[in-house]
């Protein structure tokens, strides 16, 4: 039988996973979008 907070850090894990595969598709146009905003920064 898995302990308790084995089970837990598991489930937890898998559902981090979950939530990065998901994110991924939006992950790329938010790092072009937080490079564009500190180009703007920059030029200011």
């Amino acid at each position: 039988m898995i302990p308790a907070p084995v089970a837990v850090a598991r489930n937890i894990n898998a559902a981090v996973e979950g939530v990065h595969n998901m994110l991924g598709d939006w992950k790329r146009p938010l790092e072009e979008l937080q490079e564009r905003l500190e180009e703007m920064r920059v030029s200011l």
